[in-house]
């Protein structure tokens, strides 16, 4: 109903995932370099970013379409059960969550806000795919 969401995952060693810096919220609130990067790559392929920002679980970029006036989320995370221990070979997940709510889905919004979510899901998976420094995986 009017809500769509679907992950990415890559590792590299390009970016802090072992090193918790003074400004995170926990200490496994690592991402807000990923947030920038993918933020980068949106903004060139013609998207408004508003983020990076932080929440207790990772990072999050909304994405706008101008054209559209659809908004959807990037959230940006590592997979972290227990006591965190660091490891630079841990993937990262990358969430694109895009919907209109009940209101919008009832008036018939849904249809733009999920093409939305799925260009951002395709031109992250493009980016990501086309960088050197970063490889693809399977979600955990």
């Amino acid at each position: 109903m009017g809500f769509w969401s679907t992950t990415l995952c890559f590792k590299s060693s390009m970016f802090n995932n072992t090193e918790p810096k003074p400004y995170f919220i926990n200490e496994t609130c690592f991402g807000d370099d990923v947030g920038v990067w993918l933020g980068n790559k949106l903004t060139e392929r013609g998207f408004s970013i508003n983020g990076p920002h932080q929440e207790d679980w990772g990072w999050y970029l909304n994405v706008m379409e101008k054209s559209k006036g659809s908004v959807c989320a990037v959230n940006i995370g590592i997979a972290s059960i227990g006591k965190f221990i660091p490891d630079p070979a841990r993937p990262w997940h990358v969430y694109v969550t895009g919907g209109s709510g009940l209101i919008g889905w009832i008036l018939g919004r849904s249809k733009p806000a999920h093409e939305h979510a799925l260009d951002v899901f395709s031109k992250l998976h493009d980016s990501i795919n086309s960088s050197s420094e970063l490889t693809s995986c399977e979600c955990d």
